[in-house]
């Protein structure tokens, strides 16, 4: 099942490194230096509010989430006849809830466009974090994920040949889920895979997801003892996920290169440069990755590298704090990135029904019940 304390620590972490980047996501390093020094932004910039904002990486990643609470909820209530089955609860398959989850997230992730564009509250929210007015913030949304919520929002797939970032940055949660029996490491990366396709149609759009999600459950629920050891497996598990996938090769060679580069004396930054700037999904999740090899046992090292470079550095940013946050814990986070970090207690509330299941918080999760018993 896991640690809670990670899960907490990955949602969290995930967060901060988010905030902390997005203050810089669309500066050149020599803005940076100029305004933070040479080593760059160490410390969130605040807002009015005196809190640290998050980009939308964070609202899709919670989005994410919500909707696989809600698609568990929905299946432990059908398999125990329509009622929420609060004190034993029937987790789901992997199977049924692969078929089951994408219908449904496509609708959350419509719901989270409407809060780019529409004014709070909406007038009928299916997620019950739409309740929240903190997430109806544009916060420089990425074209292909709104496009493709455009296009699921008129009942249409989305159609492009996108690798953006925006369909990994925010899978750490599919890592993060419970069915009954677990996921297997095929299963697992082949449902980020299925979800971030959802918006990112290029293989390589969506098959790093899959692998991201894949490292987050593996240190999330103490099956690898180090990053390596988790993006080993994942590594390995690639070509059984995706045997057909004609940029397989491509991405293995690029994860077999992080890992070469992290183990060499090359400088941070300069090991950045050699992977990309991030703003597609393989570089996002090869300097994520790297940052996080190299600095597993120190958040606040994982997260400055991953953020402190020319590219998108939100993204890379979040994904290290997602990894290294679940190799570490919440306990591992210092404090000063927790502090003013924005929605901290809802991101942490998230974080434990993950791990307990949504039976925790039915009256957030669990679909109402008919008269006659049927889900409506």
């Amino acid at each position: 099942m896991g640690n809670i304390d990670k899960y907490r620590g990955c949602l969290l972490g995930g967060a901060a490194g988010d905030a902390l980047g997005y203050a810089i996501e669309f500066d050149r390093e020599e803005a940076i230096a100029a305004r933070y020094g040479s080593h760059g932004i160490r410390d969130y910039q605040l807002d009015e509010r005196g809190l640290a904002p998050f980009s939308d990486d964070t609202q899709m990643t919670l989005y994410t989430a919500n909707s696989l609470l809600c698609s568990l909820a929905a299946l432990s209530a059908q398999a125990s006849g329509g009622a929420p089955a609060l004190a034993s609860p029937t987790l789901p398959s992997p199977a049924a809830l692969a078929t089951y989850a994408p219908a449904q997230m496509a609708q959350f992730y419509v719901e989270w466009m409407y809060t780019q564009v529409s004014p709070y509250p909406l007038a009928e929210p299916k997620a019950w974090i739409s309740s929240l007015p903190e997430l109806f913030a544009s916060r420089a949304p990425g074209v292909t994920c709104m496009n493709a919520c455009e296009a699921m929002a008129n009942g249409a797939k989305a159609v492009n040949n996108s690798k953006g970032c925006g369909g990994i940055m925010r899978m750490a949660p599919v890592g993060l889920i419970n069915t009954c029996p677990g996921f297997s490491g095929v299963e697992l990366q082949r449902l980020g895979a299925q979800l971030a396709e959802l918006t990112h149609c290029h293989e390589l759009g969506w098959m790093p997801a899959g692998v991201f999600a894949h490292i987050v459950s593996l240190l999330a629920r103490d099956e690898a003892s180090s990053v390596r050891e988790a993006a080993t497996q994942a590594l390995n598990t690639l070509p059984e996920a995706f045997p057909n996938a004609h940029y397989l090769g491509q991405l293995q060679e690029l994860l077999r290169y992080t890992l070469r580069l992290a183990d060499s004396d090359m400088p941070d930054l300069e090991a950045i440069h050699a992977l990309g700037e991030g703003w597609v999904a393989e570089e996002a999740l090869a300097i994520g990755l790297l940052c996080s090899l190299r600095h597993e046992d120190d958040f606040a090292g994982a997260i400055t590298s991953a953020v402190n470079h020319g590219g998108d550095s939100d993204s890379t940013g979040a994904i290290a704090g997602n990894i290294v946050g679940a190799h570490l814990g919440l306990a591992g986070i210092p404090q000063r990135y927790l502090e003013h970090l924005e929605l901290r207690d809802t991101i942490s509330k998230i974080a434990d029904d993950l791990f307990i299941g949504p039976q925790a918080s039915p009256d957030l999760y669990f679909p109402p019940v008919s008269p006659d018993g049927d889900g409506v």
